[in-house]
């Protein structure tokens, strides 16, 4: 999206989050090196769009303790993974489970069949 459509998708009563600068493994470069990813990225984005950025998606669905901390101290509310799920009230904000639909194993058909396993 350009920023003519993001602020299009924000008017329309969307939100938007981050995902970091420039996509690293989070858990791989050193953690001042993350903290600049992590908080640069959120930054950013607020200052573009003059919004408060509060939702992070780790690249990779890469993280660890040390790197959920660091999400939390910079700000944001909550975090997603890349663990296949639905979260429950008692879900962690900052290892947040989400259904994606970019890979085959998501497919619509997949996913049913996973729903009807947990008894939806």
């Amino acid at each position: 999206m350009d920023k003519a459509q993001v602020k299009d998708w924000l008017a329309s009563g969307q939100e938007i989050g981050s995902h970091t600068l420039t996509h690293p493994r989070l858990t791989q470069v050193p953690p001042l090196h993350a903290q600049e990813e992590i908080s640069g990225s959120k930054k950013k984005l607020e200052d573009a769009f003059g919004i408060a950025v509060e939702q992070f998606c780790y690249p990779y669905g890469d993280w660890n303790p040390s790197i959920r901390d660091i999400v939390a101290e910079v700000g944001y509310k909550s975090a997603c993974i890349t663990k296949l799920g639905v979260n429950t009230t008692e879900a962690d904000p900052f290892a947040l489970k989400r259904i994606t639909v970019r890979y085959p194993s998501r497919k619509l058909k997949n996913l049913g069949a996973w729903l009807r396993s947990l008894g939806a």
